[in-house]
């Protein structure tokens, strides 16, 4: 994470040689102090979100670059009415979703999930298989999952930050579910009691 936004180091006086991000966004010093608070108010969100996604963790750095700087060249076009969670979330999902469709398929696997805490040996391995049971969904359909499922956005705003119709996500969430039981059954876990 030290490469990440190394704007914060360069903060030199007016005249001195600027990196070249800095240069690309033509910000001042205000502007880049907005822009620090921005990254530091909802870093930990991102992370969150692209957890979920199961970004590899190598790839996470740059992405939540990309994000952040998305966010911050588009903040002209942001709807003052909508929630800056929603509009965060969206751009975080869809460099997320672009990022699983400019890789092969077999690059996109999970990775091994190192849990922290005291947890008993059963709920340990429930929750890997399902964290691997929403890693093997495809990326349209996790992030429908984890954004309505997980995350607690209703579906109308799931469409909303996903920017589909509603009726889309109803159906990515049903599908979702449906694969998800499949594949725990396949894994063993028989979720019908």
């Amino acid at each position: 994470m030290s490469r990440l936004l190394s704007l914060k180091r360069n903060t030199a006086a007016a005249g001195s040689a600027t990196p070249l991000k800095q240069r690309e966004l033509d910000i001042g010093i205000s502007d880049l102090q907005r822009f620090q608070r921005l990254f530091r108010d909802h870093l930990k969100y991102v992370k969150s979100l692209l957890y979920r996604m199961r970004v590899n963790e190598n790839d996470q750095d740059d992405l939540i670059q990309e994000i952040f700087l998305k966010i911050w060249k588009a903040q002209p076009q942001f709807n003052q009415q909508a929630s800056w969670k929603t509009w965060i979330t969206r751009v975080a999902i869809n460099q997320a979703i672009d990022h699983f469709r400019s890789q092969k398929p077999e690059a996109a696997t999970f990775e091994e999930t190192d849990f922290a805490g005291d947890q008993n040996r059963y709920s340990f391995e429930a929750r890997e298989l399902a964290e691997k049971a929403i890693a093997s969904l495809p990326a349209d359909l996790r992030a429908a999952f984890i954004l309505h499922i997980i995350e607690g956005f209703d579906q109308k705003e799931t469409a909303e930050i996903l920017g589909v119709p509603l009726g889309t996500i109803k159906s990515r969430v049903h599908n979702s579910r449906h694969i998800l039981q499949k594949t725990l059954n396949e894994m063993g876990v028989n979720l019908e009691s």
